[in-house]
């Protein structure tokens, strides 16, 4: 299937709600486990062990494609890979056809590809959390360079957006790449997934390992204030767009601009925590009210 316009597409119901409820539960999870001043490393194996059942029923959800399917994605591939150049493979991380070109992918070729991408990958969030320090400082040093002044950026928009946005950029990538091909069950699975990773393994392995070294993690109470809040405000998001994916019968255009009036909203309201502008204030003392009464 080629790439074109289209004005409404299919999304499989049963993935929308197996991935959409997965979600819901591990944000869920995650607000009754991380509610205290304390850290522990339990806290961290019980999300990774929310992750492993996550793929459990993935897997014994998921049908596997017809041959037919996947051969004509394999066509679809290498006709956008003869189109391009190893320079431009590069500059597009293309990193199997700027190894590889039009040679076939073995097993061993396919290890070294994986290990290449991930030191490409580590490299760049490396770089990530450099540049996003820098922006939330008012001056940095840059070793053999000096002193430089920073944008100033208040620390919760860095976080919360800049560096959010920029950790989804490979997730939207593939989404892409799905849709374009037609798999668009796969191009919502990308998206949603994901953060299902984010939520349960990249924050639970890390939590367990530094906690088990370390000793539990004691936050400072406006972090947990803050934290608190962001993790409710998430979830009543998440539900919102889960809802919007399964009302209808297809994905169209209002759908897109209800999901991105969504995220807006979002980012008006961290904006506004940053700068304490008064409805921020007012959203952030209902949220925390909420989770009060949740905690008890």
């Amino acid at each position: 299937i080629g790439a074109g316009v289209v004005k409404s597409i299919q999304v499989s119901k049963k993935v929308l709600i197996r991935d959409g409820i997965s979600l819901l539960v591990a944000e869920a999870v995650l607000i009754f486990l991380i509610g205290g001043t304390t850290l522990k490393w339990y806290h961290g194996l019980i999300l990774m062990l929310l992750y492993v059942a996550y793929i459990v029923i993935m897997f014994s959800t998921m049908s596997a494609p017809a041959q037919d399917e996947v051969e004509d994605e394999v066509e679809d591939q290498d006709e956008d890979e003869k189109s391009s150049s190893r320079f431009m493979a590069l500059l597009t991380l293309d990193i199997q056809y700027a190894l590889y070109k039009d040679e076939e992918l073995t097993k061993g070729r396919a290890w070294v590809q994986l290990i290449i991408s991930m030191m490409v990958i580590g490299a760049a969030c490396l770089l990530l959390v450099v540049a996003c320090q820098w922006m939330g400082a008012d001056t940095f040093t840059v070793p053999l360079l000096g002193e430089f002044s920073g944008f100033g950026i208040p620390i919760i928009f860095v976080s919360v957006v800049i560096a959010s946005a920029a950790t989804s950029v490979p997730d939207t990538i593939l989404s892409i790449r799905d849709a374009k091909a037609g798999n668009y069950d796969d191009a919502v699975s990308n998206a949603i997934g994901s953060n299902i990773f984010d939520v349960c393994f990249a924050l639970g392995l890390p939590l367990f390992i530094y906690t088990l070294v370390y000793g539990d993690i004691n936050m400072d109470a406006d972090i947990v204030v803050y934290s608190s809040e962001l993790r409710i405000l998430l979830f009543i998001l998440t539900f919102i767009a889960v809802m919007i994916y399964l009302f209808g019968k297809s994905m169209g255009k209002l759908k897109a601009y209800l999901l991105l009036m969504v995220y807006a909203l979002f980012t008006l309201y961290i904006v506004g925590r940053a700068m304490d502008w008064e409805f921020a204030k007012t959203i952030s003392d209902y949220l925390n009210s909420m989770y009060s009464a949740i905690n008890g």
